[in-house]
């Protein structure tokens, strides 16, 4: 049997609770057995009175707890955060992960999703998506390639999730990506419209020309 939960006022009581002070609880203690045991004159006042300082007592050592618990969730959330960023061309498992700062998957993921806003495997997705988009600015790559080089084993899933998180095909992105740098080309008149299709990744300059156009609505010669 598990005591439950107690909240008090948006205090959350603990089921475990480590004392910061055991002499303050033991006199406290003591006062409440001599008061209930000898009954002095106006003996209930003076229970009320302790009662309420070991109430006192309890949820001082209560802040100290949250203040202590709180602040190491925030850090192995930082942690686990930056494990995910260093690592997110990987297969990550959030169990094992989760598991090795303490957590269960549920109260990681809640925890998680409070600290950055989003699930863990949402926060994966979107970093895994800001990667792909950086690659294809850097080097010309094939949509398998760069699955592979962001953690998808398999392209067509990884296409169906960057359609899903931009609102774009994959390749009406690359696309996009390619025209514009094709702009920055073509302002250096010396290059060879040939040569600038290529470098920019189309192997045909017609398919090139006609890519340019739906894009800007006009001709790479007439840009």
């Amino acid at each position: 049997y598990h005591r439950p939960l107690y909240v008090l006022g948006n205090i959350e009581m603990p089921k475990k609770l480590h004392i910061s002070n055991s002499v303050a609880y033991t006199e406290l203690l003591n006062h409440i057995v001599t008061a209930s045991t000898e009954k002095a004159f106006a003996y209930e006042i003076d229970l009320k009175c302790y009662m309420l300082m070991l109430i006192k007592q309890i949820l001082m050592d209560v802040r100290l707890h949250v203040i202590s618990k709180n602040s190491n969730s925030q850090a192995n959330l930082a942690a686990i955060t930056q494990y995910i960023l260093d690592n997110y061309q990987t297969n990550i498992n959030f169990e094992t992960l989760c598991h090795m700062y303490g957590y269960s998957y549920s109260n990681f993921s809640d925890l998680f999703k409070r600290y950055s806003g989003k699930s863990p495997h949402k926060f994966l997705t979107e970093v895994r998506i800001e990667k792909a988009a950086e690659l294809l600015y850097s080097k010309q790559f094939s949509v398998t390639d760069i699955a592979f080089m962001v953690g998808y084993t398999d392209s067509s899933y990884f296409s169906r999730i960057f359609r899903q998180e931009t609102g774009v095909t994959f390749n009406a992105y690359l696309n996009a990506v390619r025209i514009e740098q094709s702009k920055k080309l073509l302002m250096d008149q010396s290059v060879r419209m040939i040569d600038i299709s290529l470098m920019v990744g189309f192997d045909n300059q017609s398919y090139f020309t006609t890519v340019f156009k739906k894009i800007t609505g006009m001709s790479p010669l007439q840009y």
